[in-house]
């Protein structure tokens, strides 16, 4: 009876560890560009204690491209089917890369934020434009106060040199550019900008797999949110949005100020309106275009140029076309018109990609589009609605095919 129960337990112990392994989906996680694993620290926690499943959630050199980031992702993972793979940003376009070189790595893919179609911003930056928005600032939102308080011309060009703003935390403009050079140069800024030859090289390249590409739609003003996110180390999306408002308080109140100096002072009237004039400037570039640039240096709004050809019919009824000189003469009648337009577009983004690029719209690695209202690029890896667009997914709830059975 004894050697029975032992027996017993035995079968029962292996059946269940069968069943264990034949639902076991392991999961890699992948972060972004000039990131860690701190970015999905946090929901590979909550996931391995709710699915009891596999999770590797590793460091990867990000700097020299997608090809040799794919290349650290296969060196440090097993391959096989079973394997679910989620990439924020970057991560998402080498996981790509990953399935192009072994399509057995994985059998389902989850992007978050992944910019599969290129990211403007990097254009924005190669081709001037990024500059140039920075320089903007830097000269409406120092208008006014130096107007105010009467500062010579070498002490404005030193100022709008080294500062975007005093309203802007006192950030100097030196730091930004330089910290978004770090992230805009080398070779994987290079591969990462739309058209590039990397993704000409990959747009068409198929995979059946099942895929989820999640994108962010962060609230309005989501450069100020995507920012405050930044300032506060994951904390809080409003720092920035607060800040600002506090400044545009400011500038409307010295445009107060001083339409009431010119009517209380006619005499000094002039000088006062040219004062007002240039806290109009800062307030007009917080109210009409700090978010409306940004949008344009990441391609949430742009334009963009179709060209269209038609056949059309040119003879009169008897088969006939006539020159400039009323001639009839005997052509073909049907000709070949080419027409080019252009459109604006605006749509969402996280802040950072717009939602073309994150759902893939010119790849052919495209797969079922999923939307995190509210979540910016930058806070993917730890918000709430991560969260349960993830829990979503592993329910099978989204596609079948990817899923994990709590346990």
């Amino acid at each position: 009876m004894k050697i029975l129960r032992i027996i017993l337990c035995f079968a029962i112990t292996f059946l269940a560890n069968q069943i264990s392994q034949s639902q076991d989906r392991p999961v890699i996680w992948v972060h972004g560009l000039n990131d860690n694993n701190t970015f999905w620290a946090n929901m590979a926690t909550v996931f391995n204690a709710e699915r009891r499943m596999t999770s590797s959630n590793l460091n990867y050199g990000t700097g020299n491209g997608v090809v040799n980031f794919a290349t650290q992702i296969r060196n440090n993972n097993i391959a096989r089917l079973s394997n679910i793979v989620i990439g924020h940003s970057m991560g998402g376009v080498a996981l790509r890369e990953v399935n192009r070189v072994n399509s057995n790595f994985f059998g389902g893919a989850i992007t978050f934020g992944s910019p599969l179609d290129g990211a403007r911003i990097v254009n924005s930056w190669a081709n001037g434009s990024f500059g140039s928005f920075i320089q903007k600032s830097t000269k409406e939102l120092t208008a006014g106060p130096l107007a105010e308080y009467g500062v010579d011309v070498k002490l404005l060009d030193y100022l709008g040199r080294k500062w975007l703003g005093a309203t802007l935390s006192l950030i100097p403009r030196d730091f930004i550019m330089n910290q978004f050079n770090n992230l805009m140069t080398g070779q994987s800024a290079a591969d990462l900008a739309e058209n590039s030859p990397y993704y000409s090289g990959v747009k068409n390249f198929y995979s059946g797999i099942p895929k989820i590409n999640v994108f962010g739609n962060e609230n309005a003003p989501a450069m100020q949110r995507l920012a405050s996110i930044s300032l506060s180390n994951g904390q809080n999306d409003t720092d920035v949005i607060g800040l600002i408002s506090s400044a545009k308080s400011v500038y409307t109140a010295f445009i107060n100020i001083n339409n009431t100096r010119a009517l209380l002072n006619p005499l000094h009237a002039p000088i006062y309106y040219a004062r007002s004039y240039q806290w109009k400037r800062g307030l007009d570039f917080f109210n009409k275009s700090l978010e409306p640039g940004w949008a344009g240096l990441i391609g949430s709004t742009r334009t963009e140029t179709t060209t269209y050809t038609y056949e059309t019919y040119v003879c009169d009824e008897d088969g006939f076309l006539y020159n400039n000189q009323l001639q009839r003469i005997e052509p073909d009648c049907w000709q070949t018109v080419t027409k080019t337009y252009t459109k604006t577009i605006i749509e969402p983004s996280d802040g950072l990609i717009h939602k073309s690029s994150q759902i893939g719209a010119k790849s052919s690695w495209r797969g079922t589009a999923v939307e995190a209202l509210g979540v910016n690029h930058l806070e993917m890896g730890r918000h709430w609605e991560s969260e349960r667009i993830l829990r979503q997914i592993f329910d099978g709830s989204i596609h079948p095919n990817i899923s994990i059975p709590r346990r």
